[in-house]
């Protein structure tokens, strides 16, 4: 026997078995997808109260360690490290990572934003990702936006997709009150569900890997309604566990997934539904049960009801619905008139609205085909190449050890011969 050739073998057959799994892994995002989503420069009751949120604008996870938050004043001339991501920190897509000095936090920052104006950049690994600048600042991407007044926030401009122009001016636009004192617009606690239309429309319980459970599950919050809603007390349950939605902006048609990184709230694999419950502690709705998760695939509100998705569409529309499984969409629990009424219309509304599907079932299964088409034949092809190297493999090795297989071959030939000679001999014998 020639070890030489053993080990070649072995190496050609692993290269055989394991050529499928690496053809699947997948490369990490550019973190240049990363951007500022929202600043508080301070509130009424305390100048100090500052927060900026960055938000993962791709379709993949993004991986934030080293990243820093740095600021400029207004016509200053270097630039200081307000803030640094240290510790691994992934963003699922759509995710956002907040940076506050008072309010919960995912990174802390240290305080001393000037109101008047001044300047912000996101850098990662010295590559600047996003920069804004307000009021005075000089260090604008285009155009630098109006200073906010005290209880305003700058937020950029997001509905579908985070708009991004280059262009600070028309990218971003001031939110909330100028005098400091609420920035939230007032809101009767009898009357939550009916002030705003707030959903959800899509879970992601089993991420496929490299993602993980713990960082990229994900529970999708759609604002159904015709203006911007500002959360207080409104929550997500997922069986014992909750999160609160405080602080939470959606302007008019706007969908925002929240990451398992964010909210620490677990979806089981084995079946698991979400409720949604209003300022007052009220129930606005509860999904289907799912039953049981389909890895790498989103469980979302599609015309028909709720059903599995192709892939997953965080803070996005929901597309490439799977034509199995569907759930018939509940009523969401009311407990006046009023509130059943603005549901109805709700429900109404979205069956028109961009987030139906119905209409685009038929190209979505087109694309899904001719994709599946494009990767069977690579699978194919590449896969035919291995099977060719396996089988040069064994005939080699069958051509390289012919004297000792037929060898064996000849003893097991005879042994099978002088095994049959006896009962030859015994069925002779009953003759005679």
């Amino acid at each position: 026997m020639k070890p030489g050739y053993i080990k070649y073998g072995l190496m050609i057959g692993a290269l055989f078995f394991s050529g499928g799994a690496v053809q699947h892994v997948s490369a990490a995002s550019d973190p240049s997808s990363l951007l500022i989503q929202s600043v508080q420069l301070g509130s009424g009751a305390d100048a100090t109260d500052e927060y900026v949120r960055v938000i993962n604008t791709s379709t993949q996870s993004v991986e934030t360690k080293g990243l820093t938050i740095e600021y400029k004043a207004a016509t200053g001339t270097s630039w200081a490290k307000k803030a640094s991501v240290g510790e691994s920190h992934v963003l699922s897509p759509g995710a956002t990572l907040t940076v506050a000095s008072k309010q919960a936090h995912d990174v802390p920052l240290t305080a001393g934003l000037a109101q008047a104006g001044g300047n912000l950049r996101l850098v990662l690994t010295s590559k600047t990702l996003d920069q804004l600048a307000w009021g005075k600042g000089d260090s604008p991407e285009g155009k630098a936006i109006s200073a906010p007044a005290i209880g305003q926030t700058i937020d950029r401009v997001c509905t579908v997709t985070c708009q991004d122009t280059n262009d600070n001016s028309a990218d971003f636009e001031l939110r909330g009150t100028a005098d400091g004192s609420v920035r939230v617009e007032p809101v009767s606690l009898d009357d939550a569900s009916a002030a705003y239309s707030i959903e959800i429309t899509e879970l992601f319980p089993d991420p496929a890997s490299p993602q993980t459970d713990a960082q990229d599950e994900y529970i999708e919050i759609f604002n159904a309604g015709d203006r911007t809603a500002i959360l207080v007390g409104w929550k997500l349950v997922s069986g014992k566990q909750s999160y609160k939605l405080d602080g939470v902006q959606l302007t008019a048609g706007q969908y925002l997934a929240l990451s398992s990184a964010t909210t620490k709230l677990g979806l089981t694999n084995t079946g698991d539904t979400v409720s949604l419950l209003d300022a007052s502690g009220g129930e606005v709705m509860t999904t289907p049960n799912y039953a049981a998760a389909k890895s790498g695939k989103s469980f979302g509100v599609t015309d028909g009801g709720w059903a599995w998705l192709d892939h997953p569409t965080p803070s996005a529309v929901n597309a490439g619905v799977l034509m199995e499984g569907l759930v018939p969409e509940k009523t969401p629990k009311t407990t006046d008139k009023k509130a059943t009424t603005t549901k109805k219309a709700t429900a109404s509304s979205k069956a028109t609205s961009a987030k139906s599907v119905s209409s685009a079932v038929k190209e979505a299964a087109k694309s899904t085909s001719t994709e599946g088409d494009s990767e069977s034949s690579t699978t194919f092809s590449s896969g035919w190449v291995l099977a060719i190297l396996g089988i040069f493999a064994i005939g080699y090795g069958v051509y390289e050890y012919r004297p000792e297989l037929l060898s064996l071959y000849t003893r097991l030939r005879a042994k099978s011969q002088a095994g049959r000679e006896p009962v030859k001999n015994s069925q002779a014998g009953r003759r005679r």
